[in-house]
C-alpha cells in the first residue's frame, strides 16, 4: 500500500484524474502541502483552482482544498477541511477566486464520517488506482432511498 505522500505524489503528477472526476476542463494546482497557517505550519494537501490568469484574479474561479487520508476518512476529516476551506474564505476578497469546495479522499469512509462530511457540503471520493498505478477518484455520494407506504400505492392508483 502507498503511503499519504506517495498517493498525493500520484494525484498531482496527474492532475487529469481530478479533472476527469470533477468534469472540468482544467485545473490549476495552485500548491501540494500548502502552508495554511504559518505560525503552526498546518498544511492542506492540494490546493487547486478550475481557472487562472497569472496577470489578473478571477473572480468567478472556484478553488479545491482536498484533504487525503491514505487508509480511512473518518469524522476528524471534517475539523481539518473546515479549518482550511475558512482560511481561503478569508481571502476571497482579493478577487481571486468566489468559491471554496472542500474535497476528502481516502481508501474508504467510516459510515458516520461520510454523514459528517456531506452533512457540511463535503465532496468524498474514493482513491483507488489502475493497472498503470494512475490515480482512479470515484465520488461517494449521498444515498437517498423512497419508500412507499401502503397510502401511497392507493394516491398512485
Amino acid at each position: 500500500m502507498k503511503s499519504h505522500k506517495e498517493m498525493l505524489d500520484n494525484i498531482w503528477r496527474h492532475k487529469e484524474a481530478l479533472e476527469k472526476t470533477l468534469g472540468l476542463p482544467y485545473v490549476w494546482i495552485k500548491d501540494k502541502e500548502y502552508v495554511i497557517d504559518n505560525v503552526t505550519g498546518e498544511r492542506a494537501d492540494l490546493v487547486f483552482l478550475d481557472m487562472y490568469d497569472l496577470y489578473k484574479g478571477l473572480p468567478e474561479a472556484t478553488c479545491y482544498i482536498l484533504e487525503l487520508k491514505k487508509d480511512r476518512g473518518d469524522h476528524e476529516l471534517l475539523g481539518q477541511i473546515k479549518k482550511y476551506m475558512g482560511a481561503m474564505e478569508s481571502i476571497i476578497s482579493y478577487g481571486y477566486w468566489s468559491t471554496v469546495v472542500g474535497m476528502a479522499v481516502a481508501r474508504k469512509f467510516t459510515a458516520s464520517g461520510l454523514k459528517l462530511l456531506w452533512k457540511e457540503g463535503i465532496r468524498t471520493f474514493t482513491y483507488s488506482e489502475d493497472a498503470d498505478g494512475n490515480p482512479i477518484l470515484r465520488e461517494e455520494r449521498l444515498q437517498r432511498k423512497a419508500v412507499l407506504t401502503h397510502s401511497d400505492l392507493t394516491v398512485l392508483s
